[in-house]
């Protein structure tokens, strides 16, 4: 599946968009850490988008730019 997508998004430009990303590592951190930077390292076509109620930090070589809304 995951190659499916890689070659889906493979020549395009694209925003994924994750609202509250905490949840969804809570079930899977591991593999949901490796999916994510695998995508974010191999198309340089694909920005990520999350929300969080907590900041994430380790996820490849991806800048994690942190806006708190009040």
């Amino acid at each position: 599946m995951e190659q499916q997508i890689h070659a889906f998004l493979a020549a395009k430009q694209t925003l994924i968009i994750v609202d509250n990303l905490e949840d969804v590592l809570r079930e899977d951190e591991a593999s949901l850490r490796r999916f994510l930077t695998e995508l974010l390292e191999k198309l340089p076509g694909v920005s990520l988008l999350s929300t969080s109620r907590q900041k994430i930090q380790n996820l490849g070589e991806v800048t994690e730019c942190l806006y708190e809304l009040k």
